[in-house]
């Protein structure tokens, strides 16, 4: 992440810091000594005051281990010691992790003897990545041993701001390249701050409105700072939408802007990959491998690798059952890396390649936090964790940061999940350890193989048999407390009866169960050992040894995990728990998952990724609350310090969680296992683990200094007082009205659609009200006039694929239509939101964290509902007007907005549209007026009310 003492990453002549000077002259980073020849420079000495004062600290403490941080003078002296930790090499790590570059780490051998150790070089080797020199001394500070130089200081060139302006000004490069360019303000405004932030260091927050074109406002800074600078920048978006947007559209563009030699990537997620090798595997081993005859998937994929650009699912157009895709796609356990007879051709290892050389990558807000839980872990902030190293992170769509950092730093165990674990590595004769068997039965006899092939039989298989028994038993156990499909998630640590810490005796299944667990990984260990202690067998089961190791880790995470969710300890206050059922009871196919998220991730965003970049925007049409108020994302994201944070437990180094439906795999791709050519230096001694309270805060006791956190608003170009209007009905039911409620909805939908010739987006807050709606329309014959495409019932590009050619569409969504869809022009017309989307409170996750602001004397539903309903509302709303020349009207058929205490604020985030409301049969006549001439909606009296067909509200009903 920082790099800022040694060598930039070496790339080709076209990468990273390969461009021409843009005229801003290079400068020193502040602080920092001024550059000299080592030749002539006088050797490092302490200050005497400087000594002094390390000789009283170390006296306070006895004459034991003390380390400090110290500045180095330009005639090299060391002076300001401060301590920071007391004899732990991990405290030192930690406390060392925010100094300036440049810096000395200094700390004292009681013996006297100041010759390093072991341990001292490995110490220095890590923080000299950090940018710091280190040095021994004595109890009297009187002699000094210079084990590592600070690194000399790194030179940057500042972004010319006015000839990055240039470039989109009216008579700028864009307006000759891009055909319809319009003049945006705005958009030079961002471009502006980001810029500065990449000048000067820290954290910009940068509210965009819809058409500002923040995109090229971010990346045309960050293309220049990677030319001129050698430094990379990691571009992070929620919907893959954007992201082939910004590969596809934005950065060749860029590129011809600011200079051909830019070089980009998409990353993905390791599992997204087809592994070639375990493919022809798994072909040759699947009357093993799989109870169901899997040929023509696996020979379907075969053919299909030798035409496809990139080996991934996204490229799939009908992808593979899960069982085979299980068995063939990438995974970073059982990867031979140089060793593989593919490794050239290999499509995750193009990635990587790909990833190396690029100047900006593009990827998801999942994968990133990935790379800053694997970095935290194992206190690499300099080199390849799960993506290479980089100095700078744009959060696109950064309203979405906290939901996307709670789903992939929590945990989660299912039913389905397990047997599934179990059922590879043995099920009727197939999985891993009948292709080991196999195996080991064709090979020569030995006393080693005989030995092998009866241990399996008579330890391991029983081994798992009885804990495939104790799985059965513990979900069997819990069943009966297991809420139904219909009924709310059970939180866990309440004191609710059915939660199973109550349970003595589910607790007792529970032991019983991780314990089989236990006995199950040893068993496998054991095998995968003696395997390897024998080259004959080692080099027949090179590939199922992998598996094995695969399987060992999987068995670990899934105890952990079980442990996290049902018995924390002292991690509980730290997530929320819980468990919810996903089927019907009785049902064979229903599931139960097991569930574990942290309350307060913005702790972990602030200390190991907005601390640890040199440049963070966070970015998105919709930050504020109210009117253009920052402080619920800033404090939601970790921007605004907050020691009463917790902070959250970490990974053990170089642990590999299980995926898919077991826990998330921090530990994924990059940098685990051997290191590659271009990963020289790799992450150090892997040592993991939290820091704690000292190291986290400096171990001096003082708080770290504040994040250097600017932020604006940069309003919409559209003119939503001509483009739009947001009509409430005041006479319809309400939320509260059930099925009545969803048959106003579609009966509002048929009449708007005959206003408008179709072309319409109803957006809900749940799946049933969706269902309830469209089962509506179509009962009324809606389907037989207008296409009717419905969620669910296809995938999400391909619906909007339909709705935009068909131009006359109504589309019924729920959640993922919200945001990240762009339909501009004719083809939408109209926005029907059903509900103020309210999070639903006896939702876990948001019952902890109102319950954490009441706990802080605040009011969880103002301070917490309220602003995400605000930011989700505005999403909402931004579907329809997508372009200058975009019209057309949002209703809002949820009434609260006018009179509940905090419509006032959910309005103030809306955009300047003009805001009709009254009985459904007065706004109809200027909803008509405004779609046929585009008159004043809110001026009703020039035509009469017509007749409806809708349901009335219940009196009193709210």
């Amino acid at each position: 992440m920082r790099e800022p003492g040694g060598p930039v990453e070496a790339g080709p002549a076209t990468g990273p810091g390969a461009g021409a000077g843009t005229g801003a002259g290079r400068v020193a980073r502040p602080g920092l000594r001024p550059d000299l020849r080592p030749d002539l420079r006088p050797d490092l000495r302490l200050d005497p005051e400087a000594a002094e004062r390390i000789r009283t600290e170390i006296q306070r403490a006895g004459g034991r281990e003390i380390c400090f941080l110290a500045q180095v003078t330009e005639d090299r002296r060391i002076v300001h010691p401060r301590a920071v930790a007391r004899g732990n090499h991990q405290a030192v790590l930690a406390a060392s992790r925010d100094a300036e570059a440049g810096e000395i780490l200094l700390h004292n051998h009681p013996s006297g003897v100041l010759e390093p150790s072991e341990p001292d070089l490995l110490l220095a080797a890590r923080v000299y990545e950090a940018g710091l020199g280190t040095a021994i001394t004595d109890n009297h500070a009187q002699a000094l041993y210079v084990v590592v130089e600070p690194p000399e200081p790194r030179t940057r060139a500042l972004l010319d701001l006015a000839l990055l302006e240039g470039l989109l000004a009216p008579e700028g490069a864009l307006s000759r390249m891009a055909p319809g360019y319009e003049d945006r303000p705005g958009q030079r405004e961002m471009l502006r701050m980001v810029a500065n932030r990449y000048n000067e260091g820290g954290v910009a927050v940068v509210e965009a409105g819809t058409g500002t074109g923040k995109s090229l406002a971010y990346l045309i800074p960050a293309a220049r700072w990677a030319l001129e600078n050698g430094e990379r920048t990691v571009v992070s978006t929620n919907t893959i939408n954007l992201q082939e947007q910004l590969v596809a559209k934005d950065l060749p563009l860029v590129r011809r802007l600011v200079g051909k030699e830019l070089t980009w990537a998409m990353v993905k997620g390791r599992g997204n990959y087809i592994s070639i090798r375990r493919l022809f595997l798994a072909a040759e081993s699947a009357p093993t491998l799989f109870e169901d005859d899997r040929s023509q998937e696996l020979e379907a994929l075969g053919e299909w690798i030798r035409t496809s650009p990139d080996g991934s699912l996204s490229d799939l157009s009908a992808p593979p059952s899960d069982e085979v895709w299980e068995e063939v796609r990438s995974d970073g356990d059982i990867c031979l890396k140089a060793r593989c007879p593919h490794f050239q051709e290999c499509f995750y290892q193009q990635s990587r390649r790909r990833a190396a050389a690029a100047d900006i990558l593009v990827a998801n807000h999942a994968l990133l936090f990935s790379d800053v839980q694997l970095r935290r872990a194992l206190e690499n902030w300099t080199q390849s964790a799960v993506l290479p190293p980089y100095s700078h992170v744009i959060l696109d769509e950064g309203h979405n940061a906290e939901d996307a950092a709670t789903s992939h730093l929590g945990a989660e165990v299912t039913r389905t999940g397990l047997f599934r674990l179990f059922s590879r590595l043995d099920r009727n004769g197939k999985g891993v350890l009948a292709a080991v068997e196999q195996i080991l039965a064709a090979s020569p006899s030995s006393v080693e193989r005989d030995d092998l092939l009866r241990r399996i039989e008579t330890r391991l298989r029983p081994a798992a048999l009885e804990a495939r028994e104790e799985l059965h038993r513990f979900f069997d156990a819990l069943e009966p407390g297991v809420p139904g499909p219909e009924e709310e998630p059970l939180r866990l640590g309440r004191g609710d009866a059915r939660d199973p810490a109550e349970d003595a005796a589910l607790l007792e299944r529970l032991d019983r169960l991780v314990g089989g667990l236990l006995r199950v990984g040893r068993e496998v260990e054991e095998v995968r050992i003696r395997v390897e202690s024998d080259e004959t067998l080692r080099d027949r089961l090179e590939a199922r040894l992998l598996d094995l190791r695969s399987m060992e880790r999987r068995l670990e995470s899934a105890r952990n995990a079980l442990r996290l969710v049902l018995d924390p300890r002292e991690e509980g206050d730290r997530f929320v728990r819980w468990i919810e059922g996903r089927g019907r009871r009785g049902d064979a196919l229903r599931n139960v998952v097991l569930a574990a998220a942290p309350v307060e991730p913005g702790f972990l965003l602030r200390e190991s990724l907005f601390r640890k970049v040199e440049t963070a925007v966070v970015t998105s049409a919709t930050l504020t609350v109210g009117e253009g108020d920052f402080r619920f994302i800033r404090g939601r994201l970790g921007l605004d310090e907050s020691p009463e944070e917790p902070e959250l437990p970490l990974p053990r180094a170089g642990e590999t969680f299980a995926d898919g439906s077991l826990v998330l795999d921090p530990g994924e791709g990059w940098g685990m296992g051997p290191k590659e050519p271009w990963e020289e230096g790799g992450s150090g001694d892997g040592v993991g683990g939290g820091a704690g309270p000292e190291g986290d805060h400096g171990g001096n006791g003082e708080m770290e200094a504040p994040l250097s956190v600017t932020e604006a608003r940069v309003p919409s170009p559209f003119d939503y007082t001509t483009q739009t209007l947001l009509a409430v009905p005041t006479d319809l039911p309400g939320p509260r009205d059930g099925e009545a409620f969803h048959h106003a909805t579609a009966a509002v939908a048929a009449e708007l659609a005959e206003m408008t010739g179709g072309g319409i987006f109803l957006l809900f807050t749940s799946y049933r009200a969706l269902q309830a709606t469209a089962a509506r329309l179509r009962r009324d014959g809606v389907d037989k006039r207008f296409p009717l495409l419905v969620h669910g019932e296809g995938p999400r590009s391909q619906l909007l694929s339909r709705f935009t050619a068909a131009g006359n569409g109504i589309l019924l969504g729920t959640s993922s239509f919200w945001e990240g869809v762009d339909v501009p022009g004719d083809p939408l017309r109209g926005l029907i939101l059903q509900k103020i989307p309210f999070r639903v409170p006896t939702e876990p996750i948001t019952q902890a964290r109102t319950e954490a602001i009441q706990r802080r004397g605040g009011n969880g539903f103002m301070g917490y509902q309220v602003p995400l309903a605000a930011l989700r509302l505005r999403q909402g709303f931004g579907r329809l007007i997508r372009s200058r020349t975009d019209r057309g009207a949002v209703l809002l058929l949820d009434r609260r907005i006018l009179h509940a205490r905090y419509g006032p604020r959910l309005r103030a985030g809306l955009p300047d549209a003009p805001l009709v409301k009254g009985p459904w049969r007065e706004l109809t006549v200027g909803l008509r007026r405004f779609y046929r001439a585009g008159g004043d909606p809110g001026d009703a009296g020039e035509e009469a009310p017509r007749a409806s067909r809708l349901p009335r509200r219940r009196t009193g009903v709210d």
